[in-house]
């Protein structure tokens, strides 16, 4: 015969377990973020522009030339396809995120899309780190929430590669830490230092109307590498106020490579272990403590 404190823990585990899996039935909000165009510019002049009008997914990219070499298309870094939807890319660092980890190792599941601009700094597609200028920029949604007790952000970047190796790179995005008020932030990545560095940062505090906010790293002067960043924001296909709002600082370009790709993205920080998750451990090892306290059959 079992003892009632065996029984006890038997019952307080099925109970923990079947609590565990109401929770697991709950959906969990998703953080969704829609990018209306993607651009690059060249020397002051439109290199390649995206208004993500067409079905099904992002690739391949519309082309910027007709020419050798073989136009540029994108590099999506996700879990699964990346859709264009009435007009929109869809990001979905929630269910599509790949793995991956910040400068500094903090770890993310992040949906980038990346515009193959030609390896070679020789090439004229490529960008280059002398004698011109270009710049790139993302028109986003802003989105209906942003997730909490977890860090999550939608951002524009330069990055400095070689080969598959991510180096560095400068971005501008809207970031939360889940806490508080979001902040639009500049920043640099180094991934040889592993370290991460604000440049600049303001609230992002959004004007009564505004449904999106414009995202622009420019190169404007030929002779230096200095990136500045601004950001101005949208109501209903226009923009509002006469310019966009620059943030103090700037940052170079080409320290760790003389090839720059810009990208646009989405990411999501690991989630902690969710209550659902505790509750189910709890449980299990409640039904273990009750199997152990079994008296021996002679």
């Amino acid at each position: 015969m079992r003892s009632t404190k065996s029984g006890s823990l038997r019952a307080v585990g099925v109970a923990l377990l079947l609590s565990a899996g109401a929770f697991a039935a709950a959906p969990a909000s998703a953080f969704l973020v829609t990018v209306d165009a993607f651009m690059v510019k060249k020397n002051g002049a439109e290199l390649f522009f995206d208004p993500f009008g067409t079905s099904g997914s992002v690739n391949p990219a519309p082309t910027y030339s007709t020419t050798p070499p073989n136009p540029a298309s994108y590099s999506v870094f996700s879990s699964g396809l990346v859709p264009e939807s009435n007009g929109k890319a869809v990001l979905d660092p929630t269910t599509n995120g790949g793995a991956s980890a910040t400068a500094n190792g903090l770890p993310v599941r992040s949906v980038v899309v990346r515009l193959l601009t030609n390896d070679d700094p020789a090439n004229t597609l490529g960008l280059k780190n002398s004698g011109m200028t270009f710049a790139t920029g993302a028109l986003f949604d802003i989105p209906s929430s942003f997730e909490p007790d977890v860090s999550s952000s939608f951002f524009l970047r330069f990055r400095e590669r070689s080969g598959n190796t991510n180096l560095r790179d400068l971005q501008l995005g809207v970031f939360s830490s889940g806490l508080g008020t979001p902040m639009i932030r500049y920043r640099v990545q180094d991934f040889t230092d592993a370290s991460v560095d604000t440049i600049a940062e303001t609230p992002f505090l959004v004007p009564s109307g505004a449904d999106q906010i414009e995202l622009w790293l420019e190169k404007n002067t030929a002779n230096n590498n200095r990136v500045v960043a601004n950001f101005q924001f949208w109501a209903n296909g226009s923009e509002l106020g006469t310019s966009s709002t620059p943030l103090d600082g700037s940052a170079d370009l080409f320290l760790r490579s003389g090839v720059v790709q810009p990208d646009f993205g989405a990411s999501i920080g690991v989630v902690p272990l969710p209550p659902s998750a505790l509750l189910m451990l709890a449980g299990l090892g409640a039904l273990v403590a009750g199997a152990r306290r079994r008296p021996r059959r002679g």
